[in-house]
Formats: structure tokens, sequence, C-alpha cells
């Protein structure tokens, strides 16, 4: 069996990247994946990267024919993209790879919300078989917040499946503690075990019935509430669907061993790697948001690098990005609001820019609020020069930047003329030079070093 490398952070689409594995080579699948539901406000620190993989404001560019929609074809799809049924399509095709690669010991936990749930259920069905539907699992929380039409939601499911009827679970690695009631209610047999006739609701009641506990514990329900829906103050990272690593230690605990294989096919910022990781595991986490990869790698990982595979190191590699996915590498590496369209904009509708510089305590040298201009070809030319000077004087400032594969001489040129002519400081920056730097922090040195 080919071998596919692990304990690894890889940045793409999941799909992609579950179909180079080798068949049954994960034992262990756990998933968290955007819920179908206020998709504007799910997105990684608003990057929108991971909203866009499966049809928000992808649905601008064409995979077939490799190229932008005209606004009227990007109206077209949208009408015809069938909202629920176009989420679990995509969900589908990802749920049959995982299928394939989890090994016939294996299990998966899918965690999702109620917008979906139900019909993701049929689909899990479909695919890994009615009868290997082991639990629904409901993750109960509190959460603040106040409604007067409705109660609130304090809860979401995890469907656990297995692929055979041979599975691994580990059940006294989570057993629970019996209540102090039931425990100073225990006798001991002449064995040396205990056991307990049972509490009821009327003391009058003699039960003669003896029922022998376990000393690792009692087995857990289905209904979880092993944690806040926050994760601890110390786990935080900044990541707004982070979960807490009791949830993901216990699903670990009880359907891995160690040495196993653990894939997070959207692994966020790698709380179950992180888990993993801690029980000496073995993991694969992928998500296609570099912002996200990026916030694993401050995560004390002993088999894991700061290396993520998958992010671009050549102009070969930024030819390859889909046009979105370059648009949003750009602004992650330039610390920058991607202001490019969406789906509430027609295609062209950029406005001159595509991201805006934030003004943040990392920026220097009043970069802060400065637009910028992404390209994804070769020879930019003046027209491009001509567009982004006329936002910046709608927007009274006298920075910007353009980042493309490369200029041609007229750019260069136009550049020039502008700083002498309107004081106009307009940058431009090779994309390729992106790529080695962590992250932009506009002060001179950097400059000067993507300008040499």
């Amino acid at each position: 069996m080919t071998m596919f490398p692990e304990n690894k952070i890889y940045c793409g689409d999941n799909l992609e990247i579950m179909r180079g594995m080798p068949d049954e080579s994960i034992d262990l699948i756990y998933l968290d994946p955007p819920f179908f539901s206020n998709k504007e406000k799910e997105t990684i620190w608003g990057d929108g990267t991971e909203m866009r993989s499966y049809g928000d404001t992808n649905i601008s560019y064409d995979d077939r024919l490799g190229r932008e929609l005209t606004a009227e074809e990007c109206a077209y799809k949208e009408r015809h993209s069938g909202g629920i049924a176009h989420y679990l399509g995509w969900m589908k095709d990802r749920l049959i790879e995982m299928h394939r690669i989890l090994r016939p010991t294996g299990t998966i936990y899918l965690h999702i919300d109620w917008h979906a749930s139900h019909y993701l259920k049929v689909e899990m069905d479909k695919i890994f078989g009615y009868n290997n539907f082991r639990d629904e699992i409901i993750w109960s929380f509190s959460k603040v917040g106040g409604t007067t039409k409705k109660f609130l939601k304090w809860h979401e499911t995890i469907f656990r499946y297995s692929k055979t009827n041979v599975f691994t679970f580990n059940m006294d690695e989570v057993r629970e503690s019996y209540s102090e009631s039931l425990l100073e209610s225990l006798k001991e047999d002449d064995g040396g075990k205990y056991y307990t006739r049972g509490l009821g609701t009327d003391p009058s009641v003699k039960r003669n019935k003896k029922t022998y506990i376990n000393p690792k514990g009692k087995v857990p329900g289905d209904v979880w509430n092993i944690c806040q829906y926050a994760a601890p103050k110390k786990e935080r990272l900044g990541y707004p669907t982070q979960k807490p690593e009791a949830l993901l230690e216990r699903i670990i605990k009880v359907s891995s061993n160690q040495n196993d294989i653990i894939l997070d096919p959207f692994c966020g910022c790698g709380t179950s790697l992180a888990v993993s990781d801690r029980l000496n595991r073995r993991y694969i986490g992928i998500d296609i948001s570099p912002k996200a990869c990026k916030v694993i790698t401050t995560r004390r990982l002993q088999y894991s690098s700061s290396e993520i595979i998958g992010l671009p190191t050549n102009v070969n590699d930024l030819v390859e990005m889909k046009p979105h996915e370059f648009q949003q590498w750009v602004c992650d590496k330039m610390l920058a609001k991607n202001t490019s369209r969406s789906k509430h904009k027609p295609s062209g509708g950029d406005g001159g820019k595509d991201g805006i510089v934030r003004n943040n305590l990392i920026t220097s040298g009043g970069y802060g609020g400065t637009p910028i201009q992404i390209k994804q070809s070769d020879g930019v030319g003046v027209n491009v020069i001509k567009n982004l000077f006329a936002t910046m004087h709608d927007m009274k400032v006298k920075k910007g930047f353009v980042v493309a594969l490369s200029f041609g001489s007229g750019a260069i040129e136009q550049v020039s003329i502008y700083k002498l002519e309107d004081s106009v400081d307009i940058k431009l920056i090779k994309a390729e030079d992106l790529c080695n730097i962590p992250n932009y922090n506009f002060h001179k040195k950097a400059i000067q070093k993507l300008e040499a």
C-alpha cells in the first residue's frame, strides 16, 4: 500500500487531497465541516476561504470552463445551485472519499448542527450503511443569548458510524465517575466486588436485585455535558469555531488506539491534531484556509514541524491556484481584508481594489488602510495602475499596492509618473516574492526586500 505522509498539515481542497490517499488507510475520521447556516458569519477571521470552497463567492468561477463567469452566468448558476441540495452534493463527494479511505475497523464522527443534520444523516446511511449507524451523540452546552420566539439552541449533533461490524471502541478509556449518592449505597459481597440494589424514588420499596458496578466507572450516555461550547481560556487561539480539547479527547480515546492514524479534513485551528498528538496518535489535518493552517503551527505538536504542505512556494504554484484562492492568499500574506467580489457583487465589481491593509499593531509606516489591486497575470500594464490611482484618489490616500505575477514596462513607468507629478506611492510587488515571507509587516526593510 502506498503510504501517505502523516503528522502533516495540508492546505487545500480536502476532496482533492483525500483522492490522493490510499484505500483503507485511516483509523478514525472526525469532521466538523462548515454548517449550512448563516454563511456570511461563518468565515475564518473574515477571510471567507472556507465558504468559497462550497460555492458562496466561488459561484463566480467555473472549474470546467477554467475562467470567471459573466454576471449573467453567475446569476443563472446561483438560481440553480439548489441551496441545501448544493451543500449536500458538496458534502456527499467528500463523505464518499472518507468511506473509501477508512479502514474496515475504522469509525467516523460527523459533527453538525440542526440546519443540515437530518439531511446528512440520510446521506451517511446511504454511504456507510444504515446498519453501521452507531450513535447520535448530543453535545449539550450553555451559551449566552436571548430570544422570545424560540428555545435557545444549546446543543450540536455528532453522528458516529463504523465501516463494518468490527470496530475499535475502548469504553474503559472514557468511563465516568459514579454519583456520590450511588457510591454511598454500595455494598461489598464475599468476593470483594461492589454492588447496589438501586436507588428508587420511593424509599419504602425494597429492591432485591444486585447490580454490580465497574470499578473504572459508569458508561457515558449519548448526551455529553463534558465541557462548555467555548474552549477553556488556556486553549483559546482566537479561532471562532474552536472546539474544546475535552470533546475531541473522548472521541479519540474511545475510537482509536495509540499509533492509529486520525484524519480531520476540516481541521481549522487543529484541536483534533493537538489532542491526537498528546495521546500518541498519528494524524493528517486538512484545511482550505491558509490562515487556519498557520494557526495550527503555533500549537505544540511533537510530531509536526512548521511545514504546511500545499502552500505556494513558486510562480508555478501561483499560476495553478484558482483566482479566488490566489486573491485570498495575497490578502493573508499582506495582512489585508479581502474586498473582492462576493455572491452579492457581480463579476468585475471590485471597485478598483481587491484588498485593504488592516489597521493593526503589526503594520507600520502608514500602510494601514492602503488599497491593494491583485492580478493573477503576467505583464500587468498601465490600465491596472490607472484604476488603482483612481481608487486611491476616491479614498484620499497616497499609498497603494499592486500584486501580480509580473509587470510590463508601461506599468513601471506610470508608477514613476504618479510619484513625480502627484506624490503618490504605488508599490509593485511580484507575487512570487511573497512566497518566502511569513507575513508582510509593511515596514521599510520588508518593502526594500520585495523591491530588490
